[in-house]
C-alpha cells in the first residue's frame, strides 16, 4: 500500500513539474524570408535615379541598385546555386531590397564574403524602416563589416536586432559600399542566405 502511494505522488509530482515548464516555453518563429537564398531573386530598375536604388512600388519584389551594374547573381554561393553580388570601384554604391515585415522587432543574419585590394576598411548593411508615402520613417539598424576579417575566402556571418515601432510598410534591405558610413574602397561584397526572424512571443 505504502509503495502504491509512492508511485502516485511520484507521478503527480512529474505531471506539475512538466505542465509547469509546458506553460514557461516560448514560442519561437521561423524565417519570413525565404528569399533570401537568393535563388529566385531579381534585379528591378529603380523608380527615380534621385532616390538612390528606390523601386517603384508596384515593382519592387527584388534587389534595386545604383549605379544599376553594381549588382549582378554569382554562382560563389553560401548554399544553393546563387548569391548577390555587390561591387563598387571605390565609389558609393546603394542597393536596397524591399521586405514587407511589420514585426515590430527582431533578427536578421546573412552570410557573406568581401573581395577588396584594400586591407583596411568597413561595409554596412542596414535595415531601414520603410514607408511608400513617406520613405524612410524611423531610425535604421545596422551591421558593419570588416575587410581585414572578411577577405579570407571564407564565408562569415552578421547579425542585425532591429527594432522600429513606428506604422511603416516593411524594411528596406540596403547593403553600402562608399557611402553613408561605409568606406570609399573598391570592393565585391556576395551576400547570401538572409534570413529574417521575428522576435518570439513573450
Amino acid at each position: 500500500m505504502k509503495r502504491g502511494i509512492v508511485v502516485f505522488i511520484c507521478l503527480f509530482l512529474v505531471a506539475g513539474v512538466t505542465g509547469f515548464s509546458g506553460e514557461k516555453k516560448v514560442a519561437k518563429t521561423g524565417n519570413i524570408f525565404p528569399e533570401g537564398n537568393m535563388e529566385k531573386e531579381k534585379i528591378v530598375p529603380e523608380k527615380d535615379p534621385q532616390m538612390m536604388a528606390v523601386p517603384a512600388r508596384e515593382n519592387a519584389n527584388g534587389w534595386c541598385g545604383n549605379p544599376k551594374d553594381c549588382i549582378e547573381f554569382v554562382k560563389d554561393a553560401h548554399s544553393g546555386k546563387l548569391a548577390l553580388k555587390v561591387k563598387s570601384t571605390g565609389k558609393p554604391v546603394w542597393v536596397n531590397r524591399f521586405v514587407p515585415v511589420k514585426a515590430t522587432e527582431g533578427t536578421l543574419t546573412f552570410y557573406y564574403k568581401i573581395i577588396s585590394p584594400e586591407k583596411e576598411g568597413e561595409l554596412i548593411f542596414y535595415m531601414v524602416p520603410w514607408s511608400w508615402e513617406r520613405c524612410e520613417v524611423d531610425q535604421r539598424s545596422s551591421v558593419s563589416v570588416s575587410v581585414k576579417e572578411a577577405s579570407d575566402g571564407k564565408w562569415h556571418k552578421a547579425t542585425i536586432n532591429f527594432y522600429s515601432a513606428v506604422e511603416r510598410d516593411g524594411f528596406m534591405l540596403a547593403p553600402r559600399i562608399a557611402t553613408e558610413g561605409a568606406s570609399e574602397i573598391p570592393a565585391e561584397w556576395i551576400i547570401d542566405d538572409i534570413e529574417i526572424f521575428p522576435a518570439s512571443d513573450k
